[in-house]
């Protein structure tokens, strides 16, 4: 967005005797005035009320802000999501609905954690950029009593080491 812009469409929003008197007054010259840092530094501090002026300036409507569809956006898509388990008898199957998220506290991307009744936990970094990437696992978490019964029948065919069996996961793929 253009910033000076911005500002001079906030201001003649509000007035600039409103924002005198609120005390929220908008120094255009300033690269720190408090509307630019509201929509470019996260990590710097902004009055809830300053939030809710520019909530109310970009949309018109803050209860319908909050109460709208704008809270069903979901950055990993819409559930549920795959099973992951590549020897589930659901395997690839839209089923999973048990999930967390985080925050990566590295790069602050969202992480998503995907459990299923299998006992298989995964997480990814979203957001999903490709449909695709519903059917990715980013990190495997556990990988539960399926997958571990399934490695256990074919430890005890003795054809397969262990190693072997990592490194050909097709192996265990029924």
């Amino acid at each position: 967005m253009k910033q000076s812009e911005r500002c001079e469409e906030f201001t003649s929003f509000y007035g600039a005797e409103f924002l005198k008197v609120m005390d929220f007054s908008i120094d255009n010259d300033n690269e720190y005035n408090w509307l630019r840092v509201i929509t470019r530094d996260l990590k710097r501090t902004v009055h809830p009320v300053r939030h809710l002026l520019l909530i109310y300036f970009l949309t018109g409507d803050i209860v319908g802000f909050f109460s709208s569809e704008t809270h069903n956006y979901n950055i990993f898509g819409r559930g549920p999501w795959p099973c992951l388990n590549n020897v589930a008898e659901y395997y690839r199957m839209n089923v999973v609905n048990n999930l967390k998220i985080t925050e990566d506290y590295k790069t602050r991307l969202p992480v998503r954690t995907f459990s299923w009744d299998c006992g298989f936990v995964y997480s990814r970094k979203g957001p999903d950029k490709v449909g695709g990437d519903r059917y990715r696992a980013g990190r495997i978490k556990e990988f539960g009593a399926v997958w571990e019964n399934k490695l256990k029948v074919y430890l005890n065919k003795n054809k397969h080491g262990l190693r072997e069996l990592a490194s050909k996961k097709s192996y265990l793929i029924c």
